[in-house]
């Protein structure tokens, strides 16, 4: 349970350093929109970039840490829950411009759009190799000493 706690103190930290500049980034934004002067502006911009700064910094540690935890359940989670659509296809769009949303639809669009590609690459491929001549090698032999 203690160890628990200590967790806690330790994410919350950078989370308050960041929600304090969050807060001095929108009291400069309001000084700035009631008197715009160039003075407020700069300071506005400069903390805007330090805040920008520390949030990368933060999620860059995030991601680090579930590197360096080596879970591939804790890995898995982190990434599903930067999908931007939670239920798998999101809406797709025909060639006419028409917009699909059911999964049947979905399914055969993806399907005949994979199946044109691939029918592309097995004619490109069939036409390079058209001209080449295979060679093969007729025994291999293995020797106990050498392996």
């Amino acid at each position: 349970m203690v160890r628990r706690i200590e967790i806690r103190r330790i994410e919350k930290e950078p989370i308050r350093h960041i929600r304090r500049a969050l807060n001095k980034k929108r009291r400069l934004w309001r000084s700035y929109r009631s008197n715009k002067s160039l003075l407020y502006k700069r300071n506005y911009k400069e903390q805007d970039a330090f805040v920008r700064k520390l949030i990368y910094d933060h999620n860059k540690r995030i991601e680090l840490s579930v590197i360096n935890r080596v879970n591939t359940g804790t890995f898995y989670h982190f990434v599903n829950g930067k999908l931007s659509c939670k239920s798998g296809v999101g809406p797709l769009k025909t060639p006419p411009g028409e917009m699909i949303v059911d999964d049947v639809g979905k399914a055969e669009l993806l399907s005949n759009y994979f199946a044109s590609v691939l029918q592309l690459i097995m004619a490109i491929c069939q036409s390079s190799v058209v001209g080449l001549t295979m060679t093969f090698v007729s025994t291999i032999s293995f020797f106990l000493q050498l392996i």
